[in-house]
C-alpha cells in the first residue's frame, strides 16, 4: 500500500493520509529497551559504516558484515551517503502492541520511514491508527501517539493519524467531504472530526464487525458502516484509546501475594477421566475451591 495521499477521489474518503511505519530492515540495532544499550550500538554501527565507506573499493561485494546491511542501505553506501551520531535522534516507539522502546530515527539506518516527518515531525503531538490487514494474520488495531514500526501487527501496519503537519502547521486529516458524510447521515452538526476518529477506533474493534467483514479484512483497507446511536460509539472509542494508550498508567489491581515453601506445597496430581475424555488437575480443582478463592473456577 502507498504511503503516499490517496489519489483518486481524494476528497472522497474519511482519511486523506495513510502510511506504513517504520521499516528498519535492521530492528536489533535500532532499538532497545535500554537507552544505554542503544547508544553503544548506534555508535559501533555508524563508526564502522563510515570506516568501511572510507576504505570502498568500488566492490560491494567485500563489505563487512559486521553490521546489518540491506539493499536500501547498500544503495546508499555506493552513493557515498554519510551519517553521523546525534543524541537529538533519540526517540520513543511503539514496537508491537503494549511494547515501547528505544529507538534511533536516523534515515540512513533505516529503509523505509513512511510519513513519520509528516505525522510526528520534531516529535509533535499526535494520534495514529494503526492498522494490519494480511491473509496470514488476524486483523490487528492498535492506537499510539508516538513513532511505531511497520511490523507492529506481526505484518506490514498502516496507518491513519488524526493530523498530519505541513510547514509547522497542523491539519486534521479527516477530510471536509468524510465529515459532511457522517453529519448528513445522522442529521447532526454537532459532529466533529474527532468524534470521527473515536467512532472509527470502537467501531474497527466491534467484533460483530469483525466477524461479518472477516474475509475482507484480510484483504484491503476496511470500511466504515453507519451504526445507530453514534455517540455512543464515540465515547466507546474514546474511552477505548485512552485505555490502550495509557495503559502504563492505569492502577494496578489489588492482589494478594502468598508465598508458599516448595518443599511443602502441594505437587500436581493428574486424574484420568476416560468416559468425559479429559484430565482433571486435582491440585488446580482444590486450590480454585479454596476458602481463600471462593469462586470456583473449572
Amino acid at each position: 500500500m502507498s504511503t503516499q495521499p490517496k489519489s483518486q477521489k481524494e476528497e472522497q474518503a474519511v482519511f486523506k493520509l495513510f502510511s506504513l511505519g517504520v521499516s528498519t530492515n535492521r530492528d536489533e540495532w535500532v532499538y532497545d529497551l535500554n537507552i544505554t544499550n542503544l547508544e553503544n550500538k548506534i555508535q559501533f554501527f555508524i563508526k564502522e559504516y563510515n570506516q568501511q565507506l572510507k576504505d570502498y573499493n568500488g566492490e560491494v561485494s567485500q563489505i563487512d558484515t559486521t553490521i546489518a546491511w540491506s539493499r536500501d542501505l547498500k544503495k546508499k553506501f555506493v552513493l557515498n551517503k554519510i551519517t553521523k551520531f546525534g543524541k537529538e535522534n533519540f526517540r520513543k516507539a511503539v514496537y508491537r502492541p503494549f511494547i515501547t522502546k528505544e529507538f534511533y530515527l536516523d534515515y540512513l539506518l533505516i529503509d523505509v520511514k513512511g510519513l513519520i516527518e509528516t505525522f510526528f515531525p520534531n516529535d509533535k503531538k499526535n494520534i495514529v491508527i494503526c492498522i494490519t490487514f494480511h491473509k496470514q494474520v488476524p486483523f490487528v488495531i492498535q492506537v499510539v501517539n508516538t513513532i511505531f514500526d511497520a511490523g507492529i501487527g506481526s505484518r506490514a501496519t498502516q496507518s491513519l493519524p488524526l493530523y498530519y503537519y505541513s510547514n509547522g502547521k497542523k491539519i486534521d486529516n479527516i477530510t471536509d467531504w468524510g465529515l459532511n458524510q457522517f453529519q448528513n447521515h445522522y442529521q447532526d452538526q454537532t459532529i466533529t472530526k474527532q468524534d470521527i476518529f473515536h467512532y472509527t477506533y470502537a467501531v474497527l474493534h466491534n467484533p460483530a464487525y469483525r466477524q461479518k467483514y472477516q474475509l475482507n479484512l484480510k484483504r484491503e483497507f476496511p470500511r466504515l458502516p453507519y451504526y445507530d446511536n453514534f455517540q455512543q460509539w464515540v465515547a466507546w472509542g474514546q474511552k477505548l484509546m485512552d485505555q490502550h494508550i495509557n495503559y502504563e498508567a492505569a492502577k494496578k489491581y489489588k492482589l494478594k501475594r502468598i508465598d508458599i515453601d516448595s518443599n511443602k506445597a502441594n505437587k500436581p496430581k493428574l486424574k484420568a477421566d476416560k468416559e468425559a475424555g479429559k484430565i482433571h488437575d486435582e491440585f488446580r480443582r482444590n486450590f480454585m475451591m479454596s476458602p481463600e478463592r471462593p469462586c470456583p473456577v473449572d
